[in-house]
């Protein structure tokens, strides 16, 4: 029978252990306190098992003697309600931050108001007009016209070419941010392995759960991400229903250019029509399908597709291996029903809506104005009597492909006199409308007044009617009258204008100068809506991340705390050794006696 001093003894020594332990606990919880990602640890203690317990054949004392106490194991107070929502929370913070940058860049680009931006450009230019309509025969003021002109133009290329380049920083972000989150996916599989590994040798790997789950919380800015646990202790990892990081593999997002898109790689091609795919969302002519290269057209050709601003942008795929022995590989196509939020998802919102709309509305503005001064000035006639020329003038292609309805912007549809564009894609005339060269540089052929078939020309070589100033006018009031107007009439003079096929809803309503203005206010209002957004985003994930901390964070005053019982605890197993040990020498002794 095992004697009471010997119980007390073995109780004191797994009380001392036991405390040692929870005080390196404490300990080691102090020194991470400002660990990033580290989770608050407790020491879940329990009773060992008991001496005596009752049975047919225990002929000892009646009930049992407890025979200490032990650290069953060591836990994470850690919360996976909370991780989910803050998680979800820092996807959307991380694509409204995204956004948020664009915005600032386009909204310091437009300098608007100001007297330096493109709306006191195109008012000086209609000035300039305005102007000419009371002096048309003054050469000062007709270069002054063809000046201004020029320095419109070089406003809209420069402009245009701000956006482009904006784009294309942005394009390149995308595949930074791609890389980053395969390494991170790579980071996570690597540490699924040592947590299985661990667990399967009965550890509880605490600090490499923390490292994973900060290695989440770093990943869930950039994508959204869900994580799904395994039972053997790894997670899978999914951006909506494409599965990134499966236990210790990892099927990483591929960064393909638009016009290198093999379709023998492809996997479900049904599925992959929409925006992340189609490279700039449901606009433009490719809205609808992927153009991959080397693929048929429907006519039995081959095509490569571009990008009407840039060229050729990044599209997102999710690289799967087989389980085949010969691993082959598929790319599916992650797109707007996956990728929902995150750094990401913020880029290419920036890349294909907010840019594309600037770049859009642009385009919009610089063709209601060029294609109506264009129609004005060639109803009207020059100083020598001859019928006005387009002042504006486009490349005749600036986008080709092998297809021709991929021409962006080819002016006129074989007939000088059409004023039509070949395609009614006016994508791209921001970038590239230039000058007349007929009219740079001869002022004498800007045409300020009507036509008149009977007025003739003196003999000096000037139109009897040089002094007339109905068309530089007519051209003044372009800046207030809506674009979608069908005629102009000054001085009893009227003006007839076409309706081209392009002019689009809310252009046909506005003058160039509302147009502007509503462009530039739009995007103030929705940068306004997204910093709006950003900041309830902003201080619902820092309340989530307080939350966490409060339950999973190191307290210094509760750890003092605990300390402090830990030690006394600890001070009294050792006192309870020294009692036992004067008992058991008094025992010895007695015997001596």
């Amino acid at each position: 029978m095992l004697g009471a001093g010997n119980i007390a003894l073995e109780i004191a020594k797994r009380s001392l252990g036991a405390h040692m332990l929870l005080m390196d606990v404490v300990s080691h919880n102090i020194a991470n306190v400002n660990t990033p990602g580290y989770t608050r640890q407790r020491g879940v203690v329990e009773t060992t098992y008991p001496f005596g317990v009752p049975g047919m054949g225990y002929m000892g004392i009646p009930g049992q003697i407890g025979t200490g106490v032990e650290v069953k194991y060591i836990q994470r107070l850690r919360n996976d309600f909370l991780d989910r929502q803050f998680r979800q929370e820092n996807g959307v913070l991380g694509s409204e931050e995204a956004k948020e940058g664009v915005y600032d860049v386009i909204e310091t680009m437009l300098q608007e108001p100001s007297d330096i931006g493109l709306g006191s450009v195109m008012s000086a230019y209609f000035d300039a007009w305005q102007e000419l309509s009371v002096t048309p025969e003054d050469p000062a003021i007709r270069n002054m016209v063809i000046e201004r002109t020029k320095n419109l133009i070089d406003t809209f290329h420069h402009y245009a070419n701000q956006l482009i380049d904006l784009r294309s920083e942005i394009d390149f972000q995308i595949g930074e941010t791609v890389k980053k989150i395969n390494t991170l996916a790579h980071q996570i599989a690597d540490l699924n392995g040592k947590i299985e590994q661990a667990l399967a040798a009965n550890q509880r790997p605490n600090d490499l759960l923390d490292k994973r789950d900060y290695l989440v919380d770093q990943l869930s800015k950039l994508v959204n991400v869900r994580v799904e646990k395994l039972d053997n202790g790894g997670i899978s990892l999914f951006v909506g229903s494409m599965n990134i990081i499966d236990d210790r593999r990892v099927n990483p997002i591929e960064v393909f250019k638009n016009t290198e898109i093999n379709a023998s790689d492809v996997s479900d091609l049904s599925n992959a029509t929409t925006k992340f795919v189609s490279a700039y969302g449901n606009k433009g002519w490719n809205g609808d399908k992927i153009r991959f290269n080397g693929s048929p057209d429907g006519d039995g050709g081959t095509f490569s597709g571009v990008d009407p601003y840039n060229t050729s942008v990044n599209t997102l795929w999710v690289k799967f291996f087989s389980d085949s022995p010969d691993e082959s590989v598929k790319y599916v196509a992650l797109d707007n029903k996956s990728l929902r939020s995150g750094k990401l998802f913020g880029l290419i919102e920036a890349r294909d809506d907010v840019i594309w709309n600037a770049l859009e509305k642009l385009d919009k503005l610089v063709w209601g104005l060029v294609s109506r001064a264009n129609e004005v000035h060639r109803q009207g006639a020059d100083l020598h009597g001859n019928a006005g020329e387009d002042i504006f003038l486009v490349p005749d292609s600036i986008y080709t492909s092998s297809r021709p309805q991929d021409l962006v912007a080819t002016l006129y549809a074989g007939d000088d006199s059409s004023g039509l564009w070949k395609s009614s894609n006016f994508r791209g005339i921001a970038a590239h409308v230039y000058l007349n060269p007929d009219i740079d540089g001869h002022p004498e052929r800007l045409a300020a007044a009507r036509q008149d078939p009977t007025a003739g020309v003196g003999s000096d070589g000037y139109y009897n009617l040089s002094g007339d100033s109905t068309v530089a006018v007519a051209m003044a009031q372009l800046r207030d009258i809506n674009m979608g107007q069908t005629s102009i009439t000054v001085n009893n003079y009227t003006i007839n204008l076409a309706s081209p096929a392009n002019f689009t809803s809310d252009m046909t309503l506005k003058s160039t100068r509302e147009y502007f203005d509503s462009w530039v206010s739009g995007i103030g209002s929705d940068s306004e809506n997204n910093k709006t957004i950003k900041k309830n985003v902003e201080n619902l994930t820092k309340m989530l991340d307080l939350k966490r901390k409060q339950e999973s964070g190191v307290n210094l005053d509760e750890e003092a705390a605990d300390l402090i019982r830990f030690q006394k605890a600890y001070n009294a197993s050792a006192r309870l050794v020294s009692v036992m040990e004067q008992v058991m020498d008094t025992i010895i002794n007695l015997g001596r006696a």
